[in-house]
C-alpha cells in the first residue's frame, strides 16, 4: 500500500468534507434513505443490547443498600432512601432506565422534584 502523503491526506480528507456537505436528507435516493434507516435501526439495536448488558451486571438493590448503609444516622439512610424511590418511581413514570440517563433527562428529573417536593436533600 503506497505511503499517504500530507497533502494526499490533506485532499481526501477534503473529498470527504465536500461529499459529506452535499448531502441532506431532502436530496438522498431511495437506495441512501434505506441504508440510512438501516444503519440507525442498527445502532438503536447496539444500544439497547449494550443498555441489557449492563443491566444484567448490577444488582441495583444491592449497590443501593450498600451506598445507604454507609450513613450513620438512620434518618439519613431513611431520607435518602426514600429519594431515591422517588427517583426510581419518577424513571417508570416516564419509561426510562438509569442505565441510559442523559444529562437532559437528569435536568428534568431535577425540576420535577423542585415543583413537587420541599426537599432539602441533595437532589442531584
Amino acid at each position: 500500500m503506497p505511503e499517504l502523503t500530507p497533502h494526499k491526506k490533506k485532499l481526501i480528507i477534503n473529498q470527504v468534507e465536500e461529499f459529506l456537505d452535499s448531502k441532506t436528507l431532502g436530496n438522498l435516493n431511495e437506495k441512501e434513505l434505506e441504508y440510512i434507516t438501516r444503519e440507525i435501526l442498527v445502532d438503536r439495536l447496539k444500544d439497547e443490547l449494550k443498555t441489557e448488558l449492563k443491566m444484567s451486571k448490577v444488582d441495583l438493590d444491592a449497590l443501593q443498600d450498600r451506598w445507604l448503609s454507609g450513613f450513620d444516622s438512620q434518618a439519613t439512610r431513611e431520607t435518602y432512601g426514600k429519594s431515591l424511590q422517588i427517583f426510581f418511581n419518577w424513571l417508570d413514570l416516564h419509561s426510562l432506565n438509569v442505565f441510559n440517563l442523559n444529562s437532559i433527562d437528569i435536568d428534568d428529573y431535577v425540576s420535577y422534584i423542585n415543583k413537587q417536593y420541599d426537599m432539602n436533600n441533595s437532589i442531584r
